[in-house]
């Protein structure tokens, strides 16, 4: 019931931090995934789960500098729209990346290693999450206290 109060934006991907959730309900990653995939099935169908993923990157630049690899690559100059620049470090959430891109967060993370392999970034992935998507937005009394 607490991970899913504040998750209410029908189609919409949305992360739930495991070490967040583990604190939240007292219990371990592998009951809460098992939660998760019962509330896919009938009668339930409240949501859709993805599998696990990191929710935020960071990455620095070495070989080429931003702007110039902005000019080459969509999905460098898609991170450079929205990430938060820190000492040389550009911090984002891949999620937003993803959905203004149309791609998925799979698909990034590939594209980035690739370019780490190439020597042009650094690149460290963090906070592992679940990934749904809500499919319902009016979830009443009855269908909470499954939780």
């Amino acid at each position: 019931r607490f991970l899913l109060e504040e998750t209410t934006t029908t189609g919409c991907l949305i992360p739930i931090a495991i070490c967040d959730a583990e604190e939240l309900i007292d219990c371990p990653s592998a009951t809460i995934d098992t939660l998760l995939t019962f509330l896919q099935q009938p009668p339930h169908c409240i949501l859709e789960s993805f599998p696990k993923t990191h929710r935020s990157c960071m990455i620095r630049f070495h070989r080429t500098s931003p702007s110039d690899l902005r000019k080459a690559d969509e999905v460098i100059d898609g991170i450079l729209r929205i990430a938060k620049q820190q000492s040389g470090n550009y911090r984002f959430d891949l999620i937003p990346l993803a959905d203004s891109l149309s791609t998925t967060i799979g698909d990034i993370k590939s594209h980035l290693n690739i370019l780490k392999h190439k020597g042009e970034i650094s690149v460290e992935f963090s906070q592992e999450c679940f990934l749904v998507k809500m499919l319902k937005d009016d979830l009443n009394e009855e269908e909470l206290v499954v939780f």
